[in-house]
């Protein structure tokens, strides 16, 4: 989904909380982005619930560490349903599914990375030495694939950044690993990557089977498919 284009309508579902958080923001663009996030969550679960939108409520607390606004998102009263939200560029992604567990994330090609930054964080040691051959463009390119795979890997078993990128692999169909952090699942985790729209970046997680995926772009709110 487009955020600019979205953002005025977005405004009307949110919470007066949200929208209060929303002019936090300086830089439009990227309250355009929250906005969005934020609505296309609160459409979800208007959907299922056969609510308004405003009236859905949401547990965002971390099952980690007990933070209470950290955490991966959970509908109130949706315990059968997971989902996972991400945003870069322009656009706002939301996967969810009613058989396991998912995480998504998303990143613009054009954003800012420099490998020799990233890949000594989100690389594991093995990752590192193969990229490292690689010419400068490819290398990009495949530190950023790298990262979305990691951050959908995280954003599935609730980790997010309290989990070192660096301690997964995430190149095979499968993610591993070392060491084994509380609270990591059972089930073997599994990523693919996603064509979601030219110019981005994608990778799904999905938990404890591989997700069949139907990507779907929707211009307006009111046509989100649930």
């Amino acid at each position: 989904m487009d955020a600019p284009a979205v953002a005025a309508s977005a405004r009307r579902l949110l919470s007066a909380a949200e929208s209060q958080h929303a002019e936090r923001f300086a830089v439009p663009a990227a309250r355009d982005l929250f906005l969005a996030s934020r609505a296309l969550q609160r459409v979800l679960g208007s959907r299922l619930l056969h609510i308004a939108a405003p009236q859905v409520t949401f547990d965002r607390r971390c099952l980690h560490c007990d933070h209470d606004d950290h955490g991966k998102p959970r509908l109130v009263r949706l315990p059968w349903l997971d989902y996972s939200v991400s945003h870069s560029g322009t656009l706002v992604a939301l996967a969810f599914t009613t058989r396991g567990q998912i995480g998504l994330d998303l990143e613009a090609d054009d954003r800012r990375t420099d490998p020799g930054t990233l890949l000594p964080i989100i690389a594991s040691p093995a990752e590192h030495q193969r990229l490292a051959s690689l010419d400068t463009d490819a290398r990009r390119r495949a530190a950023l694939r790298l990262w979305t795979r990691k951050e959908a890997v995280t954003k599935l078993t609730g980790h997010g950044l309290a989990l070192p990128l660096r301690q997964i692999s995430a190149e095979r169909a499968v993610a591993a690993v070392d060491p084994v952090p509380p609270g990591w699942p059972q089930a073997p985790v599994w990523i693919q990557d996603l064509a979601i729209a030219p110019g981005y970046t994608a990778a799904l997680a999905s938990s404890p089977e591989p997700a069949e995926v139907t990507v779907e772009r929707v211009s307006t709110l009111d046509r989100l498919p649930v």
